[in-house]
C-alpha cells in the first residue's frame, strides 16, 4: 500500500523543521501555544491533514524566523518603530527566501477574510492610523492583499484628522519601504510619534464646505494611491468640522497606540489562532503528538578502541555469539528468497539453456523457454523501538539493548534492508540511537531507564521516519514490558501507521499487555529469550510473509 500525501505521518512537522533548518532557526513543535523566545520558535501540535492549520503554521514560522534573524530583541524600537519593523523584517526574509513571500500572502489572506484583522475602527481613531500604515506598507512593499483596507483607513483618517495632518502622515507611510535598517525603522517611528505629539492644526478648508461651496474629496496624501472617493467615506454632510478634527488630533496624544496596534500584530494574532487550532484538534482527538528527536551523547572517547571497550562492558560481544547462528540463518533465508529462480515455460522468444535437456527425456518436456517476470523491489526499512520506562529494570534494559544492538547490526548487513533504532521516553522526546544506514555505535546505546510509556507518541515518531523512506516495505517493531500510558491513543497510532502502509509487530517482555493493542505480537517469558524472539519475528516478517505476498 502506497501512502497518500495527505496521510503522511508528521508531514507538517517535517516540513516545518526543514523550513526552520533552512533559515537557520530552531523549531520545536510541542504543547498548546505558539511563541518565540528570541532563539527558538515553538508551535503547538496541530491536526495532521488540516490545510488551513498548515498555512497558519508556515506563515507564523516565516514571520517569527524573520524576527529571530533580523530583529534586536534587546532594543527599544518604540511602538511605531515596531510596526515599521514588521514590514522591514519580512522584506528582508522574502528577499533571502522567496517562498516566504508566498506563505505570508496566503497567511494574510486568511487573517483578512476569516479573522477580520488589519482593519481599524471609527470608535478608536488611533487604530485607523496603525491600520493605514501597516496595510499600505504590506501592500506596497510585500505585495499582500491589503491595499483596499489601506485606502479605506486613509479615507477615514482624513475625515477624522483633516488633510493637513494626513498629508504629513501619508508622507511617512510612503517611506516605510525605504527603511533598510533597524535604525531607519526607529527614526521613522520617532518622526511619526513627533507628528502625533505636535500635529499641525486642522485648516479651515478641511471642514465641510457650506452650501454652494465646491466640495472636495480626501486627497491621496502622496501615498501613491488615487484620491479616495469611496461610498460612505464622509464626503457628505456628516464630515467633521475643523474644530472636531482638532479635538480628534488632541485625543491622539493620549491614545494607547499599543492597544490600537493589536489588530495589526501578525505574530500575536496567528499565535492565538494556532492555539485555537490545537484546542480544536484536541477536542476532536485529531492531533499527532509526535515527540522531538534527541541524539544521546556517545560518551567519553569515541574512537574504535573505546567503542570496542563499551561493547564488551555492555555484553554486546556475548550477545553476538549467542545469536550468530540465528542471524546467519536469517541472512541465508533472505538471500534465498531474493535469488529464487523463475520456472521455464513452453513458449517464448529465448531458450533457457539450463532446461534444454528436458526435450531428450523419454517423456519430453517442452518447458524450455525462459520465463520473464518483473521482480518487485522488496527493499525494507525497519524501526526498532526500545521501551526504557522506569519499569525496565537494569537486567531488562541490558538484554533489550543487547538484542536491539546486535539485531540492528545484522539488519544493516542484509541486502536491501536498513533500520533505525529509537528509545523512549527521552524527556519529552525520543532518542534516536541509530539512524538509517549507519553502523550502530555502542556509546549511543549506553543508556538507563526512567519515565513512563508514551507508546502512541513513539509509534508516530517511527511512522514519521518511515513514511518518507523510499523502501517498498516499512516495518515498526516496539518492545515493551508493560501497558502504554494511553491505550486508546496507542490503538489509534497503530491504525494510523497501517493506513500509511506500515506493518507493526511487537514483543512483550515478561508482560502480555501488548496483546491488548497489537495482535501481531509475541510475548517472552524470560528476558534471555528476547534476542531469539526479535530475530525470529524478523524472520517471519521478512521471509515468511514475503513468500505469502
Amino acid at each position: 500500500m502506497t501512502p497518500k500525501i495527505s496521510t503522511v505521518i508528521g508531514g507538517l512537522r517535517i516540513a516545518m523543521q526543514a523550513l526552520g533548518a533552512k533559515m537557520g532557526v530552531t523549531l520545536r513543535i510541542e504543547g498548546d501555544q505558539a511563541y518565540t523566545n528570541g532563539n527558538e520558535i515553538i508551535i503547538p501540535t496541530l491536526p495532521p491533514d488540516d490545510h488551513r492549520a498548515a498555512v497558519l503554521a508556515r506563515g507564523y514560522v516565516d514571520h517569527e524566523a524573520a524576527h529571530v534573524r533580523h530583529s534586536d530583541f534587546e532594543r527599544n524600537m518604540g511602538t511605531w518603530g515596531e510596526l515599521i519593523e514588521e514590514v522591514y523584517i519580512e522584506k528582508k526574509q522574502c528577499a533571502e527566501y522567496p517562498g516566504c513571500a508566498i506563505n505570508l500572502r496566503e497567511l494574510v489572506a486568511i487573517l483578512k477574510h476569516e479573522n477580520g484583522s488589519f482593519r481599524g475602527t471609527k470608535s478608536e481613531p488611533m487604530s485607523q492610523l496603525t491600520s493605514w500604515l501597516i496595510c499600505r506598507g504590506r501592500a506596497n512593499v510585500l505585495g499582500q492583499s491589503l491595499g483596499d483596507i489601506a485606502s479605506e483607513m486613509e479615507a477615514w483618517s482624513r475625515l477624522s484628522f483633516g488633510d493637513h495632518f494626513c498629508d504629513q502622515f501619508a508622507a511617512c507611510v510612503a517611506r516605510v519601504g525605504s527603511c533598510n535598517t533597524l535604525d531607519d525603522c526607529v527614526k521613522l517611528g520617532n518622526e511619526i510619534e513627533a507628528l502625533i505629539a505636535n500635529p499641525p492644526p486642522a485648516r479651515k478648508k478641511d471642514r465641510q464646505p457650506d452650501s454652494g461651496e465646491k466640495q472636495q474629496s480626501p486627497g491621496n496624501g502622496n501615498s501613491g494611491n488615487p484620491p479616495c472617493r469611496e461610498s460612505g467615506s464622509g464626503d457628505g454632510p456628516g464630515k467633521p468640522s475643523a474644530a472636531k478634527q482638532t479635538d480628534n488630533l488632541e485625543k491622539l496624544r493620549t491614545a494607547d497606540v499599543g492597544k490600537a496596534s493589536q489588530k495589526v500584530d501578525l505574530g500575536k494574532i496567528v499565535a492565538q489562532m494556532l492555539g485555537k487550532e490545537h484546542t480544536k484538534g484536541e477536542r476532536t482527538g485529531n492531533l499527532e503528538e509526535i515527540p522531538d528527536t534527541h541524539h544521546p551523547s556517545v560518551g567519553a572517547g569515541s574512537g574504535t578502541g573505546d567503542q570496542r571497550r563499551i561493547e564488551g562492558e555492555m555484553g554486546f560481544d556475548d550477545a553476538r555469539r549467542k545469536t550468530s547462528r540465528m542471524r546467519s540463518q536469517l541472512a541465508g533465508l533472505l538471500q534465498a528468497v531474493r535469488l529464487q529462480q523463475s520456472n521455464a515455460k513452453r513458449a517464448g522468444h529465448r531458450i533457457d539453456s539450463r532446461s534444454v535437456y528436458r526435450v531428450a527425456c523419454r517423456t519430453p518436456d517442452t518447458r524450455i523457454f525462459e520465463a520473464r517476470r518483473d521482480k518487485q523491489d522488496d527493499n525494507t526499512a525497519i524501526v526498532l523501538l526500545t521501551d526504557r520506562s522506569g519499569s525496565m529494570n537494569p537486567e531488562k534494559m541490558s538484554v533489550a539493548l543487547q538484542a536491539t544492538f546486535v539485531t540492528a547490526e545484522a539488519l544493516e548487513l542484509l541486502p536491501g534492508v536498513t533500520c533505525a533504532v529509537g528509545a523512549f521516553p527521552w524527556g519529552r522526546g525520543l532518542a534516536e540511537l541509530k539512524p538509517f544506514g549507519a553502523k550502530p555505535r555502542a556509546g549511543f546505546f549506553n543508556i538507563g531507564s526512567s519515565g513512563g510509556t508514551p507508546m502512541a507518541e513513539a509509534l508516530l515518531w517511527a511512522g514519521m521516519l518511515l513514511t518518507h523512506r523510499p523502501e517498498r516495505r516499512k516495518i515498526v517493531i516496539p518492545m515493551t514490558d508493560g501497558s502504554p500510558d494511553d491505550i486508546g491513543k496507542t490503538r489509534k497510532a497503530v491504525e494510523r501507521l497501517k493506513e500509511c502502509g506500515i506493518e507493526v509487530y511487537g514483543i512483550g517482555i515478561l508482560d502480555s499487555s501488548i496483546l491488548n493493542w497489537l495482535r501481531e505480537s509475541s510475548v517472552i517469558k524470560q528476558i534471555e529469550e528476547l534476542p531469539a524472539a526479535l530475530i525470529g519475528l524478523l524472520k517471519e516478517a521478512l521471509i515468511t510473509r514475503r513468500k505469502v505476498a
